[in-house]
């Protein structure tokens, strides 16, 4: 009886004991509370760093000395690719001694230009002078150094180039490329010809004619002229000197080039290439060809250089053998108008634009750089390979062909 009385009483207590009073171990809560901390501190961190980061980069481009403006005269046919490049540019906020650079690119012809340079800076007409210049051939920055080399900071470096062909109605282009033959050298025979075409299996469209807009005043022109007129300059081997351009096979070709012109010369690459591609064919063009820089000729036939797109594509034809070509100097200028901040930014661009990702964008403006990289599409161009001959360092015999050329024209140029 006592027995069973014990029993009931454990029973009792047990249930009357409260159910949370087991013990729960404490170290997982510990630990649990340590990552809390670890986490917001690491993240704590990571902010603050980030905002140090960002007052760092804001400090390296506060302009502490505000911002300054680099301007670079390009050509035309290499100023819209130029003015794309200094946007890139421009976005990447260089500094150079507490100033944000910024480069602003004015399209400005070269024979201008290089007036501007030697004489007076129209600022009206031409915007702020330069404290850089990119010209389209070292025609041009050549003759600047025989007028002024003080004002050359470094020595002018190519950024690009582009080689001279001809222009021409697809039809013409077609049986050029055909015969496979022609080279630079041997357009005077064509043009001395009075049915030129037959030599190219064409004997029924005439005369071979070619029109050179001023070599005065058009680089284009001018290095068509000397691979034409001067067989050695043709192949590569030098350029034309003034010994070559007095001797007789030169001038004898110099005269024909000349005399065989058109009778209404346009007066420039441009209005050459608009009045060619108003015709459809050869037959009815005002003449069968026009050496033109490769860059200028895919822009007006894609419309890019402010004229409508024509109706007619002009195709590229690349003469066999050595050629000539525009090498685009980049030219940093020196004078009391250019800073030495402006000077040190200036060579910058220039380094800017030989980069790798910015010659890339170049060849996609048409331009040939050390890649094989072009625009797409690209109507009547091919884009071949191209074998180019040395551009003359001799300012006086550049002058005296520009001389000769006029004096063999008819009527003058």
């Amino acid at each position: 009886m006592s027995r069973h009385r014990s029993d009931k009483w454990t029973l009792r207590r047990q249930a009357a004991a409260p159910l949370g009073r087991r013990r729960i171990a404490r170290w997982p809560l510990a630990v649990l509370s340590l990552v809390i901390v670890i986490v917001l501190g690491t993240v704590a961190w990571m902010w603050v760093g980030g905002v140090l980061t960002q007052r760092a980069e804001a400090q390296a481009h506060s302009c502490g000395a505000g911002p300054l403006t680099v301007q670079v005269a390009a050509a035309p046919s290499i100023a819209i690719a130029t003015r794309n490049a200094a946007q890139a540019y421009n976005a990447q906020q260089q500094v150079v001694a507490e100033h944000c650079i910024v480069v602003d690119v004015s399209s400005v012809d070269p024979g201008t230009a290089l007036a501007g340079l030697t004489g007076t800076w129209d600022v009206s007409t031409l915007g702020p002078k330069p404290q850089a210049w990119i010209a389209d051939s070292a025609l041009w920055t050549n003759q600047l150094t025989s007028r002024d080399g003080g004002m050359i900071a470094d020595e002018p470096e190519s950024v690009a180039s582009s080689p001279i062909v001809l222009a021409m109605p697809p039809d013409a282009a077609r049986a050029v490329i055909g015969a496979n033959s022609l080279t630079w050298s041997g357009v005077p025979d064509l043009l001395a010809a009075s049915n030129g075409w037959a030599a190219l299996g064409e004997p029924n469209w005439g005369a071979f004619t070619v029109d050179l807009p001023d070599p005065a005043t058009n680089p284009a022109s001018q290095l068509a002229l000397e691979a034409m007129v001067d067989p050695v300059t043709a192949t590569g081997a030098t350029p034309l000197t003034a010994g070559l351009l007095s001797s007789a096979p030169v001038s004898q070709a110099l005269s024909t080039v000349a005399t065989r012109q058109p009778s209404t010369l346009p007066s420039n690459t441009l209005t050459a290439l608009l009045a060619l591609a108003r015709t459809s064919g050869v037959q009815t063009a005002p003449y069968s060809a026009v050496p033109v820089p490769e860059v200028a000729l895919y822009e007006r036939n894609v419309g890019m250089d402010g004229e409508p797109k024509p109706a007619n594509v002009l195709d590229e034809v690349r003469l066999a053998g050595p050629g000539p070509s525009m090498d685009f100097p980049y030219v940093p200028l020196a004078g009391d108008w250019v800073s030495s901040t402006q000077g040190e930014a200036a060579q910058l661009f220039r380094a800017f634009l030989r980069s790798p990702g910015e010659q890339a964008a170049l060849a996609d403006a048409g331009l040939r750089t050390s890649g094989l990289d072009h625009p797409a599409p690209s109507p009547g161009m091919d884009w071949g390979s191209v074998s180019t001959v040395a551009l003359p360092t001799d300012p006086a015999t550049t002058q005296r062909l520009v001389t000769a050329w006029s004096g063999a024209v008819p009527g003058g140029q």
